[in-house]
């Protein structure tokens, strides 16, 4: 059998049986995790006063974070969470998952369609919409933020939000991402951080100023995420 052949067979694969497998097991776990949520800037996203529009920006390795985070306030949120997903195979199981959890997705990345696809999602956020970029992708290098997020953020004054979690007891991918998959019934934590503003006037000095402070929150997050679910 030729290799393309087999290769197709196994996306198929994947695509037809794996994922829908995975998704159901992930809808499963989800529900056993004691999850605990902070915002440093609350209630900035969810408060009595209803849904602060943002942009979200997460390391690729929390995918499944704020997959369940999607999951559980998705019937609070009045608009759209649209998140971007690259033209890869990777990338095409990302748009499915966030689909059936009832988001939308912008195909692009900072490789592969990525000025086309920023422009998309300008175009298509409405006004109770948010977006979400994991700012690593699409192939690293991990734990490395683009700036795609911030010329987002300049173009239509959303403010930028960093995430990040973590698992107590957890499964790590063997994939360059090391994405996360917390075990059932693991302690989980959902950090939301302090708001960077990025002025619509901002030059390529500014927003990549922005940038390097974004990158040192996401990381500051994450260890801070890891070591809040060991407590």
């Amino acid at each position: 059998m030729a290799s393309p052949l087999r290769k197709r067979i196994k996306q198929w694969l994947t695509l037809r049986i794996g994922l829908p497998l995975g998704y159901a097991l992930f809808r499963l776990i989800r529900l056993t995790w004691r999850h605990r949520r902070i915002e440093q800037a609350e209630p900035f996203i969810l408060g009595p006063g209803g849904p602060k529009l943002c942009a979200v920006a997460f390391f690729h390795g929390d995918l499944l974070y704020i997959a369940h985070e999607m999951c559980w306030h998705r019937p609070r949120l009045r608009g759209n969470v649209y998140l971007m997903a690259s033209r890869s195979r990777d990338g095409e199981i990302i748009a499915r998952l966030v689909e059936w959890i009832g988001g939308k997705t912008v195909r692009g990345s900072s490789s592969r369609g990525g000025g086309q696809a920023l422009l998309e999602m300008v175009n298509s956020l409405g006004p109770h919409d948010y977006a979400a970029i994991a700012v690593d992708g699409p192939r690293g290098p991990r734990h490395e933020a683009k700036e795609g997020i911030l010329l987002l953020a300049k173009r239509t004054g959303l403010p930028v939000v960093p995430m990040a979690g973590g698992a107590a007891r957890k499964w790590i991918a063997r994939s360059w991402d090391r994405l996360e998959i917390p075990r059932p019934f693991s302690r989980t934590t959902m950090l939301f951080g302090q708001p960077l503003d990025v002025p619509a006037g901002a030059n390529a000095q500014t927003v990549a100023a922005l940038r390097e402070e974004l990158e040192r929150r996401l990381r500051a997050l994450k260890e801070e995420a890891d070591a809040g679910c060991r407590l």
